[in-house]
């Protein structure tokens, strides 16, 4: 589902002025999809799950897919910069992990992390102030669960 104009400029100021917790998580993980579309049909379905498995989305399934839609359709290449630098200053520590663990979840989704993954894993881990040993963790945590 697109917006017209006039509902994107709506919905994108809507987004800068109310970015709640869930869509700054949200926004990390979507533009992770958007950089590697390689298997988006099944990004957005793993993205409603990851999200319905945490305990910040005490929501409808119905809400969260509004959610996911409202970002989806309001983050653009032209203003991805400006949603992630609003994303980091909404986001805590904690969620930060979360965000990146997600990531990670999507990139290994297929048994093996492709360099384009791999590259944008690196700069997410920079966007949300992962630590090297953090990442690494959760690379290998996630891994040893999915073999």
């Amino acid at each position: 589902m697109l917006f017209n104009e006039k509902d994107y400029n709506t919905t994108a100021l809507m987004l800068k002025e109310n970015l709640s917790l869930q869509d700054a998580l949200i926004i990390f993980v979507v533009y992770f999809v958007m950089i590697n579309p390689e298997n988006e049909k099944n990004d957005y379905k793993s993205i409603l799950e990851l999200a319905q498995s945490h305990p910040l989305f005490e929501e409808t399934t119905k809400k969260t897919k509004k959610r996911i839609d409202k970002i989806v359709n309001n983050i653009s290449s032209e203003n991805v910069a400006e949603m992630i630098i609003l994303a980091q200053k909404s986001i805590t520590p904690e969620l930060s992990e979360t965000a990146f663990e997600w990531a990670t979840r999507l990139a290994l989704q297929k048994g093996k992390i492709s360099e384009d993954s791999l590259s944008m894993l690196s700069y997410l881990k920079v966007k949300l102030k992962i630590s090297d040993h953090s990442a690494d963790k959760s690379i290998k945590k996630i891994s040893d669960k999915i073999n």
